[in-house]
Order: structure tokens, then C-alpha cells, then sequence
């Protein structure tokens, strides 16, 4: 009689019999040793040794299939992964049918596994191969559940230089991927992956939180995959990088809208600069006048009262006249070292003494005694520009918060009303909880003469000027809004370099002595004007010889260039510059004083002064008084130096 334990005990492939419900091994010959690696009595003894063998990630592909052949009674190859008793994993092939025993007419699964015939060192090669290309690629692919919430399973490793994720910090996380999705992009992301059933394939676009907080723009292209039945099986995704071609398309439209917004501000500057010089000339009069007025013998009191009112609105029109100025130009400024936040506590507490009590004024300093280099006058100015801004939005009642902070531009980063070059700066935030200011005004609130304000309450110059004296420095000011909720500018200013730090040199004294009234030659192109100083040069007790014309005024110098005891001269003129003029004076006479009147001192700075050989600069328009002090300090640096 033929046994057949022993012919099924000399077969090479592992021959096994399992209980359908539960999988546990009935009966397993000696090829299990080939197969497994495990004895036929250790598998007796862990009846659940075959199922507990298989591949995790491979299980439940393998249940499935059981219970169909179980339902229809019809053969099937499985093929899987296994684990063998030394560790190593094996593909195995595995043919099963279910059979019914005779004897109690209870059911089996009758099972052959054999190695399936792969060359190992071949698969090896091409997994490495796989492995090191996907690494290398730019693209992620993961495989993921179809259900809902569309739990990843399998991603490749390259997603850590995407992300810098871990495979394992992404795999099996329920919702994890959606809720790092930029929350203006979840709807849209939702919306297309619910008919992705349907669709077979569809590409989203959106922006996803990095491992640093930073969201970066992902292409995510997806594709369904059925099982042999047509069921969704799982859904397969590709991802790639779209940071930095889309930044490229941003940086570049607002590094178009910042150069727009520049050209335009430099068109504003041009047509206020020669608007300024206009006005100022014509303030020149109307103050040179009002001071000689005030200086004629038994004048009433009435006409006392109404002189001083005209030059009192005088007075408050050349304070914007110097707005305008500073906005148009750069200029001259006193320069030093200041500890931002020294200053800032500083500033602060004076403010508090001048602002309505019911505001609530905090302050968050966290600078670490970093420097910048400015005019102290005017990072009070620009401080106080703000906060009275924030503290009309809150209307004298609500909360203005200023903090202050170290940050680091990186080359590239843009805003959207401020361009600023690589490197560290001082960020002083000034917040409100006032109105608000729409997205759409966020470039004309820097504008000269845009205001909210009610007539009589501003004239829509502060923050022009705070636009303005930052670029000077090479900061710049932001803002960021929300209506009916808060608003924030924010002021950047420049970190000082060691190298650049310098000790100011002091200003020179000079003793007031006495002395007779002078000979002046003076050229103003402007007639009104130049009546005006004429006037004012002769109620000082000088003699004044007055010409509107440059080159007629060079003439008579080059006729007798020893006539005249100073010679003062408008920069802005037709035919000629005052510096111009003033070299072709010097040419003439080297110790003559010379003094430049201007409205825009841009370019008058020590040096130039000196190369031009000016000896001073009065700033128009200039009172009787301002006018008698610059000659008698002329007279006096003449008198100290020769």
C-alpha cells in the first residue's frame, strides 16, 4: 500500500492544510523546513505560524482572496511576502483551494507554497536601483486609503527633503495631511477629491506646512487604482515642488507692483519738490515782509494782532513746506549711533505724557541692544508720525501697542509696500485697534496729502514723511490691516555695521563780537523775493547791490570783485546753479563769504560744502532774524579764519 504521508513528506515545497476560520495549521509536511525554515513539530505546536509568517503590509490583500476562493470554491495562486525564521523576508507563491473531508464533511484549505522563481540578486539590484532614483527624484509618491480620510500608507523617503518629514510621521496619521493644508486652500482641496471616484485622476494645487511652519506650494497629481473587481483599491499620488517656479511668478509681480509703486512716488517727489520751491518763495515774501512790518516804529496793537496771526499761519505753512521738502529729497542729517532700545523706552514715556488718557499705550521691547544709524530728531519724528496716526484710528479711546524686535530679511523677501536688501534690522511694530484700513489704500496711506482725516485735522503728510526718512536710511514701512479690527505698521530700520560706526566731530563756537553793517551782493532769480531780502538786508543796516539775473550779477563782481563783503545767492536758478555760481565766484576771489539760499538742501552736505567753497546755506523760507543770524556767522568763521 502506498504512503502517502511519506511521498507528501519528500515533496520540496511546504504542503499544508488550514482551518478557513481561523487559519490555524491542521496538518504541514517537511517541506516546510525548505520553504520557512521552522521544523514540521514547531509548526504543530503554533498552529498560527503560516498566518503570523505573513507580511503585515500583505494580509489583508490575502484575506480577501481566501474568502473568495472559499465563497466560489474555485483555485487560486496567491503571491506574497514572508517572513522566514533567520528574519530574512521571501516571496512566496502559494496555490490554495478549499476541499470538504469526507469523514466528518468538515472544510480545509489545501495549500502548496513554493519560492517563487526570482532572481535574487536581479530583485535586490532593481529595488536598489528604485530605491536611490526615488531619492534622487523631485517627486514624492505615496500611495494612500480611498475612504475619506485618505490615510497615507506608503510614501517614499524623499518626502523628508520635500517637508522634512519622516515617512513614519506621515504613514497611517488620520487627517494629518488635510489639516496642514493652508486653510484658504482646503475647500478647493476637499471639493476635488470627493469626486475623485468618479474622475479616475485629477491635479490639485496647494499650499502645505513644512516641518519649520512654512507653507510651501505643492502639484499633487492622484490616480485610482481598482482592484480586478473594480473596486477602489487605493489611490496613488505624485507630488512635486511648485515653491520655487510660483515664487519666482509672485516675487516677480511684486517686485513689478514695487517698481510701479516707486516710479510712482519719484513722480510725486519730482512734482512736490518743484511745487515746494514755488511755495517757498513765495512764503519767503510774505514772512520777510511780516517781520519787517513788525519792526515799523509806533505800530498799533490791532495791526500788531494781525501781522503776528499772518506770520503765525506763515510759520505753520513752512512746517509743511519742510514736510514736503522731506519727503522730495535727502537731507541734511545729523547723523549718529542710537540704541533703538534705549530710545524706544525713552520715546515711549514721553508719549504717554501727550496722548489721551483713555488710551491704553504697552510696549514689548525684545531688541537686544542692537544700533542703527539715523537723526535722532527724526526717529522721534517717525515714531510720533505713527503713533498720532494709530491714536486718531482709535478715536482717544482703545489700545496702541508698540513692540520692538530683531529680524533677518532673506534675500528675495518682499512685502507688500516695503523692498528691503538682505540683512538684519530693527522692527518696530506700531499696532491699534482702530478702524482699520482697507487692502486696497495700503499704498496711497504713504502718499503725500492721502488722508481720512476730517478737513482741519491733517494734512496727509505724516506717514509720507516716515515713507520717505526710512527708504533715506534704506528701511522702509509696511502695513498690514483688517477692518474694524486692528491695524499694524511696521518700521524697519537698518542694523548698524561696527565698520561704519563713527565719532561725530562737534560743532565749532565762535564769540559774538560786533561789527558794521556789510556789502552783499544778492541774486535771486524770483523778483518778489528779492525785493523781499533786499528789504529785510537793508533794515539789518547792509549795503545791498541786488541783481534777478546770475550772469548779470558775475559781471559786476568780475568788474570789482573786491566790493562786496559776502555774497549770497539762490541755489535754484535759470541760467546757473548756486554752486556753479559760486565756483566761478571763488575763481575771482578765493576769501570771499558766500552763502546759498535753498529750499532743498539735498546735496549740502561738509564736504560739498567745502569743495564749492560755500561758507553757509539759509534755508528758505528764512525770517529777518534767521537771515541776520547766518551773515553774522559768516562774518564770524571769516574773522576766526583770517
Amino acid at each position: 500500500m502506498i504512503d502517502f504521508k511519506d511521498v507528501v513528506d519528500r515533496i520540496p515545497d511546504m504542503v499544508f492544510a488550514a482551518d478557513p476560520e481561523n487559519y490555524n495549521i491542521l496538518y504541514v509536511n517537511t517541506g516546510i523546513r525548505n520553504i520557512l525554515g521552522y521544523r514540521q513539530e514547531e509548526c504543530l505546536e503554533q498552529p498560527r505560524l503560516w498566518w503570523d509568517s505573513i507580511h503585515i503590509d500583505d494580509k489583508e490583500k490575502i484575506s480577501q482572496e481566501i474568502s473568495v476562493v472559499i465563497q466560489t470554491g474555485e483555485e487560486k495562486d496567491l503571491s506574497y511576502r514572508i517572513h522566514l525564521k533567520n528574519g530574512d523576508i521571501s516571496w512566496v507563491r502559494n496555490n490554495i483551494v478549499v476541499k470538504t473531508d469526507p469523514a466528518n464533511q468538515g472544510r480545509y484549505i489545501l495549500g502548496v507554497i513554493h519560492v517563487e522563481n526570482r532572481d535574487e540578486e536581479s530583485l535586490e539590484n532593481l529595488q536598489q536601483n528604485l530605491s536611490e532614483l526615488l531619492e534622487d527624484s523631485s517627486s514624492v509618491i505615496y500611495r494612500c486609503e480611498p475612504d475619506e480620510n485618505h490615510s497615507i500608507i506608503y510614501i517614499t523617503d524623499n518626502i523628508t527633503r520635500l517637508l522634512g518629514f519622516s515617512p513614519e510621521e506621515l504613514i497611517n496619521k488620520k487627517n494629518y495631511w488635510f489639516d496642514n493644508l493652508h486653510p484658504d486652500d482646503r475647500a478647493d482641496v476637499a471639493n476635488s477629491l470627493s469626486g475623485l471616484v468618479d474622475k479616475e485622476h485629477c491635479v490639485n494645487e496647494y499650499r502645505f506646512r513644512d516641518c519649520d511652519g512654512e507653507y510651501r506650494l505643492l502639484r499633487d497629481e492622484l490616480q485610482i487604482v481598482r482592484d480586478k473587481n473594480g473596486m477602489p483599491e487605493s489611490i496613488v499620488g505624485c507630488l512635486v515642488d511648485l515653491t520655487s517656479s510660483k515664487y519666482y511668478k509672485n516675487n516677480r509681480y511684486e517686485k513689478e507692483k514695487s517698481i510701479h509703486h516707486a516710479s510712482r512716488m519719484r513722480s510725486l517727489s519730482a512734482l512736490i519738490g518743484g511745487i515746494a520751491h514755488e511755495f517757498n518763495n513765495m512764503l519767503g515774501v510774505v514772512i520777510g515782509y511780516g517781520g519787517l512790518l513788525l519792526k515799523t516804529p509806533d505800530l498799533n496793537e490791532v495791526n500788531k494782532k494781525y501781522i503776528n496771526h499772518i506770520l503765525s499761519a506763515s510759520d505753520r505753512s513752512k512746517s509743511l513746506v519742510q514736510q514736503l521738502l522731506i519727503f522730495s529729497r535727502k537731507n541734511i542729517k545729523k547723523i549718529e549711533q542710537l540704541d533703538v532700545c534705549d530710545k524706544i523706552t525713552e520715546e515711549i514715556n514721553h508719549i504717554r505724557t501727550i496722548i489721551p488718557e483713555d488710551i491704553d499705550l504697552k510696549i514689548e521691547n525684545n531688541c537686544n541692544n542692537q544700533s542703527i544709524l539715523i537723526d535722532q530728531q527724526e526717529f522721534r519724528q517717525i515714531l510720533q508720525n505713527v503713533v498720532n496716526n494709530a491714536v486718531y484710528a482709535v478715536q482717544d479711546k482703545g489700545v496702541i501697542k508698540i513692540a520692538v524686535n530683531n529680524v533677518r530679511i532673506r534675500e528675495g523677501e518682499i512685502s507688500e509696500s516695503v523692498d528691503l536688501s538682505e540683512g538684519d534690522y530693527i522692527k518696530v511694530s506700531v499696532t491699534d485697534n482702530g478702524a482699520g484700513i482697507g487692502k486696497g489704500e495700503y499704498h496711497r496711506v504713504f502718499e503725500p496729502f492721502y488722508t481720512t482725516k476730517a478737513i482741519g485735522q491733517g494734512t496727509g503728510m505724516g506717514l509720507a514723511v516716515v515713507y520717505s526718512m526710512l527708504k533715506s536710511y534704506g528701511g522702509g514701512v509696511n502695513v498690514h490691516s483688517k477692518k474694524n479690527i486692528y491695524t499694524t505698521f511696521e518700521l524697519y530700520f537698518p542694523i548698524a555695521d561696527q565698520s561704519m560706526l563713527s565719532i561725530l566731530q562737534p560743532t565749532d563756537f565762535y564769540p559774538v563780537p560786533e561789527y558794521d553793517g556789510l556789502k552783499i551782493l544778492y541774486v535771486d532769480n524770483e523778483e518778489l523775493y528779492l525785493d523781499a531780502v533786499c528789504d529785510m538786508l537793508t533794515q539789518l543796516g547792509h549795503q545791498v547791490t541786488a541783481y534777478s539775473s546770475a550772469k548779470e550779477a558775475f559781471k559786476n563782481f568780475e568788474i570789482n570783485p573786491y566790493a562786496y563783503d559776502v555774497v549770497i545767492a539762490d541755489h535754484v536758478m535759470p541760467a546757473i546753479m548756486g554752486d556753479q555760481f559760486s565756483r566761478a565766484i571763488l575763481r575771482l576771489r578765493q576769501d570771499i563769504d558766500i552763502i546759498i539760499c535753498t529750499g532743498d538742501d539735498v546735496m549740502f552736505d561738509k564736504k560739498y560744502l567745502r569743495d564749492n567753497g560755500i561758507n553757509s546755506v539759509l534755508i528758505k523760507p528764512f525770517t529777518i532774524s534767521e537771515l541776520e543770524d547766518k551773515i553774522t556767522n559768516t562774518k564770524l568763521r571769516q574773522n576766526n579764519f583770517h
